[in-house]
């Protein structure tokens, strides 16, 4: 049992940190809509630290336009959503699978499967609707255009990755049954044998008595 208390302690740790990854996804989502709020609202005069505003300091260290930034900080929003979906639907199944105490399950592997779909899916399509978002905005604007870095937040590998190891645990799962059916089998096949020897034993046990009743019963001729 010491390779499932491992795999119990991974899940422990995993489900620690799915759920410090959603809080930190929600706390980058909130700040990008507080930025893009405060530019839209205030402009160059919004929130100001030590007489600089937070954008401009931004922006002296990243060399770029007030508006290339806006439109970097609305696809790193996009972003934070869909890893804070991801991050959440890993805490679920973390969670039910210490309940468990065992990741071969049907309901485990099933879950298991869907994370993997969500790690493949949602980052994909975040990345096509900030696609298809800079692709709109970059007609009214040039300098908006699309950052080099938001396509390497996909995470295909991982996600099929979960995808085959749902498949053994649910594999896992059926050996598991099979092995309950067959000590089940055993015990009733055991219980059957053990019933019909008594069985056999009561009636042998009838048939001397009766046996021995009858020549009792015959009157001695004199």
């Amino acid at each position: 049992m010491k390779s499932l208390n491992v795999i119990q302690t991974i899940a422990k740790i995993c489900k620690i940190a799915s759920k410090v990854i959603y809080i930190l996804c929600c706390v980058s989502i909130g700040i990008c809509i507080v930025a893009l709020v405060s530019y839209a609202l205030l402009g160059d005069f919004g929130i100001k630290i030590g007489g600089t505003t937070v954008m401009g300091l931004i922006q002296n260290n990243s060399d770029m336009s007030a508006v290339k930034l806006c439109s970097n900080i609305a696809v790193a929003a996009v972003i934070s959503v869909a890893e804070a979906l991801v991050a959440r639907r890993a805490f679920k199944y973390f969670s039910n699978e210490l309940e468990d105490g065992t990741p071969f399950t049907y309901d485990g592997a099933k879950e298991l499967l869907k994370l993997g779909i969500f790690v493949i899916v949602l980052p994909i399509c975040a990345v096509i609707i900030a696609s298809i978002g800079i692709a709109i905005a970059g007609h009214f604007n040039p300098e908006i255009v699309k950052p080099d870095w938001y396509e390497d937040s996909t995470s295909t590998g991982i996600g099929f990755a979960m995808i085959i190891m749902s498949l053994l645990c649910r594999y896992g799962a059926e050996m598991s049954d099979a092995d309950k059916n067959a000590v089940i089998r055993s015990n009733t096949d055991n219980a059957k044998a053990g019933d019909e020897q008594t069985c056999g034993q009561d009636t042998d046990g009838r048939s001397d008595n009766s046996g021995g009743n009858i020549w009792q019963t015959i009157p001695k001729q004199k």
